[in-house]
């Protein structure tokens, strides 16, 4: 029988020795490394929960730049700063970091130029230039006396370190489309330099209840009440009277069967954008149907299109296409017969809100526009 034996082998005390030694000194580098892991693996986390607020803020501040119900300034000179401090602060305290509230954040706004290579934002007084939009930037720091301290450490207190300070930063501005899709209804830009404000960006208020050249009925305090169409002239005595609108197949021709398209677009808006630029063929003719189609979803309707984002056109000439030099918000409360008279008008108002008169789907520019609004986004 074979036998076999077994021989153990055991190190020498003289290397046992000086393993003893090597895991002396690796120990500290090895707990450098789990502290390493450890502590930038919470300080992402803490990093990912301070821009999330900040992002966040900075869009609930933004979107309260213009007038909105939700932030209770609908009669509010547009940028609206204090608001939108005033909603980034009462925001920012529904979010936590480390688990805790935020207790504080810093905001401040001013103009952002969204076609700077280099952007800043451009604190007040500021007159905007081209690409200059309403921002708010957002600071939120996780340091001693801010959002409960520094960030904590774990491993890293081995070397003293019991915290680090954090901080993140986002802007959210407020832009105007260069195009979106519109409503068929083509508005001179003799109306809009005749009823807009541009010391406010809002639309004019009656301060009486007539107005001068307009034979509307007018609310004191309320947006100025007109009629559009060709046939509806601002300052009839004048020599060159305003016309004031008239339908349009939001194409650069006519189109054959006119009132059948443009019917379609009253429910459905363009397909594609329209962008500011483009010309357009503005319809000649009546077409009674078309002011029946859109009383029925005015105001006093069922409100699909009281409010209607209509290009605007250096000129109402009928027949002939007109190039877009601006987009606006147009309120459609109903429509007017004149007595005696085959002549029908929409009563109209120009609107500035911006629950209302935002364009989900627009192209993101400078306008320019009148109360049209695209939603709050992060430019930086």
């Amino acid at each position: 029988m074979l036998r076999f034996r077994t021989r153990s082998f055991r190190m020498p005390a003289r290397q046992r020795g000086v393993v003893a030694i090597l895991v002396a000194i690796l120990l500290p580098v090895l707990i450098g490394f789990a502290a390493l892991a450890v502590d930038i693996s919470y300080s992402v986390v803490i990093k990912n929960e301070l821009q999330n607020t900040a992002d966040a803020t900075a869009l609930a501040a933004a979107g309260c730049l213009v007038r909105r119900a939700d932030c209770g300034n609908l009669n509010a000179s547009v940028p609206d700063w204090s608001t939108a401090v005033t909603r980034g602060e009462t925001f920012a305290g529904n979010n936590k970091v480390a688990n805790l509230a935020v207790n504080k954040v810093h905001i401040s706004y001013g103009y952002w130029n969204i076609k700077s290579a280099n952007p800043s934002l451009t604190p007040l007084p500021h007159t905007p230039a081209l690409g200059d939009v309403p921002a708010v930037m957002v600071t939120v720091n996780k340091k001693s006396g801010e959002n409960g301290g520094q960030a904590l450490t774990f491993f890293a207190r081995i070397w003293d370190i019991g915290g680090v300070d954090m901080s993140a930063t986002a802007v959210a501005a407020i832009t105007e489309p260069s195009g979106a899709k519109l409503f068929p209804l083509a508005i001179a830009k003799c109306l809009i330099d005749k009823y807009w404000d541009t010391s406010k960006n809002a639309p004019r208020l009656a301060t009486s209840t007539s107005e001068t050249g307009n034979d509307f009925p007018q609310t004191v305090g309320q947006p100025i009440i007109f009629g559009v169409t060709s046939e509806y002239k601002i300052d009839p005595g004048l020599p060159l009277p305003c016309e004031t609108g008239q339908w349009s197949s939001l194409t650069e021709e006519a189109k054959t069967n006119a009132t059948t398209t443009i019917r379609t677009l009253i429910a459905t808006g363009s397909t594609n954008p329209v962008s500011i630029g483009n010309d357009v063929w503005v319809q000649p003719g009546f077409r009674d149907t078309l002011y029946s189609t859109t009383d029925a979803c005015s105001s006093v309707g069922t409100h699909q299109c009281e409010y209607a984002i209509v290009p605007v056109v250096s000129a109402v000439d009928t027949g002939n296409t007109s190039p877009v030099v601006g987009i606006a918000c147009l309120r459609i409360l109903y429509r007017v017969d004149v007595p005696k008279s085959s002549k029908v008008y929409l009563a109209s108002q120009l609107s500035a809100d911006g629950d209302k008169c935002q364009v989900i789907d627009g192209i993101s520019g400078v306008g320019p526009s009148y109360g049209v609004f695209l939603p709050s986004r992060l430019v930086f």
